[in-house]
C-alpha cells in the first residue's frame, strides 16, 4: 500500500523517477564513502524553495547502475505543488547525473541489492 501512495503522489506531481541508463559517470570508486561523495556531487538544491525535507530509497545493481525506480519513504514540503515538482526533479535529475557509478568490481560485488538512503533538504538559511 505504501508503494502506491508513493507512486501516486509522484504521478500527481507529474514527476517520473524512471533513471536513464548510460556509461559509468566519473572516476572509479571503490568504497561507500566515495560512492557517498559521487551521488552527492550531483546535488544542486533548487534556489528560492521553501523548507523540505526528502528521503529516497533505492538500490544499485553491480555494475553501478540505479536497479529499478528510486522510491520516496518521507517528504515534506512547505512550498505549493509547483514548487514540490521542482524540487522532486531536481533530486532525480542529481540521480541520473551521477549514475550509473562508475565503482569498482569489488565494490559492484558489495553493493548489488544493497539498499540505500538519500535525505535531501533545503539549503540551511545562515544569518
Amino acid at each position: 500500500m505504501k508503494r502506491f501512495l508513493v507512486g501516486l503522489a509522484l504521478s500527481a506531481l507529474g514527476i517520473t523517477s524512471a533513471i536513464s541508463q548510460q556509461a559509468p559517470v566519473g572516476p572509479p570508486v571503490n568504497t561507500i564513502r566515495k560512492m557517498g561523495e559521487a551521488l552527492w556531487s550531483c546535488w544542486n538544491p533548487p534556489p528560492d524553495t521553501q523548507n523540505f525535507q526528502v528521503t529516497i530509497r533505492f538500490s544499485f545493481k553491480r555494475n553501478g547502475e540505479v536497479l529499478g525506480k528510486p522510491r520516496i519513504t518521507y517528504s515534506t514540503f512547505n512550498g505549493d505543488v509547483e514548487e514540490r515538482k521542482i524540487i522532486m526533479s531536481r533530486i532525480l535529475a542529481s540521480l541520473d547525473a551521477c549514475t550509473p557509478l562508475n565503482v569498482t568490481p569489488e565494490l559492484g560485488g558489495a553493493i548489488a541489492g544493497q539498499i540505500f538512503t538519500m535525505t535531501f533538504t533545503s539549503p540551511s538559511t545562515k544569518a
